[in-house]
């Protein structure tokens, strides 16, 4: 299911989609610099194959809702993301 609302043009749009493919991917490592202080690198990656299907659009001004058929919605994301970490206890 996705959700998008459009507020310049008084839109929200309601997505209906079949069951789809995703995989992610953490990894991460750490080291102990002192007692109270370590440091952390990691790794992050998601993927979510394409998926289609219908849509609903509601006019927000007038309250009409549209409802379109078939595969005219869609949606795939990919992302991936490093980061580095200090981490201080005390």
């Amino acid at each position: 299911e996705g959700k998008d609302q459009h507020h310049l043009r008084d839109l929200y749009f309601l997505d209906e989609f079949d069951s789809g493919n995703m995989i992610a991917v953490d990894l991460a490592g750490s080291y102990h610099y002192t007692d109270y202080i370590s440091f952390m690198l990691s790794f992050h990656y998601q993927n979510f194959e394409e998926m289609k299907g219908e849509t609903t659009v509601t006019d927000l001004a007038t309250g009409v809702n549209t409802k379109y058929i078939g595969e005219v919605a869609g949606m795939d994301n990919r992302s991936s993301m490093v980061s580095f970490s200090a981490l201080f206890n005390f």
